[in-house]
């Protein structure tokens, strides 16, 4: 077939490419560089050797025995001057002391290959809280209140709660009156609960909170009377961390607030603005 006759050929071409590359090409070079050298140097002798002919009286007196004794001693200074010059270029080029001949040229070929390195994201990063959401029904009577977080473990490892920590302050919008703000304590783990998420799982957490009773009146009048509540998390702190990486504690990103409302319920807040401090 035409097209297998062309790759024969080429094949053919390419062998005989590689066998005058490897073999015939170096030896002729070779065979270049000491032919140029012998040429250089009778040149030399020679052109010494004539120019003792031009001494009138070194040619009166040594003749045609005086021409080949000076082209015998030009000839032994060239030859010794090429010598002397590619013994000092072999010292200069030759491998240093770590390096052997073998592996001067094979590290100049050799090409490190590239290292990537992925590191895992961030808790902060990975952990996506959906949901929070207050319990009042016991604020009254028991003066209890719990906190659900709804987080989805995204991180691919397993993470685990180390510590909570801070407050929670709450206000009602656009309000300076004392008795309508205030600060409720750092809430804990119910028992329950599990402190632990496997990757790609939701995470179920429900903090407990005893609320003092000036706080918790507070509270309850503001439920009672269908005011909206805003609740503060920025001084709320939940710590945790990878089970691989367990001094690598993070904090999880809460939402920066939660709003209620008795007719829309809870509600994200972005950004917290309102003055919460008494």
């Amino acid at each position: 077939m035409p097209g297998a006759e062309k790759d024969g050929h080429m094949r053919i071409i390419k062998r005989l490419w590689h066998t005058w590359e490897g073999k015939i090409d170096p030896s002729l070079s070779l065979a270049g560089y000491i032919w140029v050298l012998i040429t250089a140097t009778t040149a030399g002798a020679g052109l010494i050797a004539w120019a003792s002919t031009t001494w009138a009286w070194y040619w009166q007196t040594f003749s045609w025995a005086g021409v080949g004794l000076a082209f015998m001693v030009a000839l032994f200074v060239c030859s010794l001057c090429f010598y002397l010059v590619a013994l000092a270029a072999w010292h200069w080029r030759r491998p240093t002391a770590t390096q052997t001949p073998g592996t001067v040229h094979q590290d100049l070929d050799k090409f490190a290959s590239p290292t990537i390195t992925i590191s895992p994201p961030t808790l902060q990063a990975s952990l996506y809280v959906g949901e929070i959401r207050f319990t009042f029904g016991e604020l009254k009577t028991d003066r209890h209140t719990e906190i659900s977080i709804r987080v989805f473990n995204g991180s691919g490892r397993v993470v685990e709660i180390s510590s909570i920590s801070g407050t929670i302050r709450f206000n009602a919008p656009n309000n300076k009156d004392p008795s309508r703000m205030g600060e409720l304590p750092p809430p804990a783990i119910r028992p329950d609960t599990s402190r632990t998420v496997a990757q790609l799982q939701e995470w179920l957490l429900i903090l407990a909170q005893r609320t003092p009773a000036s706080q918790a009146d507070k509270l309850v009048a503001m439920l009672d009377d269908d005011s909206s509540i805003l609740f503060d998390l920025s001084g709320l702190k939940i710590e945790v961390f990878a089970r691989d990486e367990p001094k690598n504690i993070q904090t999880l990103p809460l939402w920066h607030g939660v709003s209620y409302s008795k007719g829309n319920g809870f509600g994200r807040i972005i950004a917290m603005s309102a003055h919460l401090s008494g």
